[in-house]
């Protein structure tokens, strides 16, 4: 697995891989700077979280890939690894972000490069970034995890060592 700074947003070609909820709110976090810089991704993310309306659980443990383009290929993919998002406590269910993860690994047929935010489910939704960074490394091996450089410089001169 590769630690790099960075933005994930400045990825020009594979697959950015953030988590959401079952509840169709992207409001805060990479997944609000996501909606806002690929609406097609909350749009698609919005109509399959809808036809889920009283059963959103059965979204989690599932990933969407929304294709942003196709020459070069890029992809986001919202891990569905959390029901809830509202108040204090862990909401990423480490479960859901495994098979998530297992099913992303079968699907990406193309071999596309794999990106994740460094505290993917663990910054605002509360998980322990140990159990999340084992989780990728185990399934996406050959992942890069993208810090933001305001985390970089927040960590200080041995942050590939920390992340």
């Amino acid at each position: 697995m590769e630690i790099v700074e960075g933005n994930l947003l400045d990825i020009q070609h594979g697959i950015i891989v953030h988590q959401v909820n079952c509840l169709g709110v992207m409001g805060r976090g990479l997944a609000a700077q996501i909606r806002a810089h690929y609406p097609s991704v909350f749009k698609e993310y919005y109509k399959l979280c809808k036809t889920k309306v009283g059963s959103e659980d059965e979204l989690l443990g599932t990933i969407q890939l929304v294709p942003i383009k196709d020459n070069p290929p890029l992809r986001v993919g919202n891990l569905f690894g959390q029901c809830s998002f509202a108040g204090p406590g862990i909401h990423t269910n480490y479960d859901a972000v495994q098979t998530a993860l297992e099913k992303l690994s079968i699907i990406n047929t193309r071999k596309l490069p794999v990106y994740f935010p460094y505290l993917l489910g663990s910054d605002l939704a509360g998980g322990h970034w140990p159990t999340v960074k084992s989780i990728i490394e185990s399934t996406h091996p050959m992942a890069t995890i993208v810090v933001l450089p305001e985390k970089v410089q927040a960590l200080g001169d041995n942050w590939k060592n920390i992340v």
